[in-house]
């Protein structure tokens, strides 16, 4: 993502609720669904993380796609937009 200058255009709201599927891991049974404002950024992580898996299987590293895209949770991108946005000059 960051070679293909997806963060450098998208703002710093969205750049941070991005940054939660990094780190958030826990699992819901009903997680929410991202806001229209985060669905570009987040289709461009997936797409990134496909594309991770493949490299990472043809190089012979075992790796499960769907679970590897999955493992970027979107429950806390909400959440950490919001915080932002209570944030000055954000």
């Amino acid at each position: 993502m960051c070679t293909r200058c997806t963060l450098d255009v998208i703002k710093k709201r969205r750049c941070v609720s991005l940054a939660t599927t990094f780190v958030f891991d826990e699992k819901s049974k009903n997680p929410p669904k991202p806001s229209e404002s985060m669905a570009a950024p987040l289709r461009v992580l997936q797409d990134t993380a496909r594309r991770v898996a493949k490299i990472c299987t043809e190089c012979k590293i075992v790796l499960d796609e769907e679970e590897y895209v999955d493992a970027f949770r979107t429950e806390m991108m909400g959440v950490a937009f919001e915080w932002v946005s209570l944030l000055r000059g954000v």
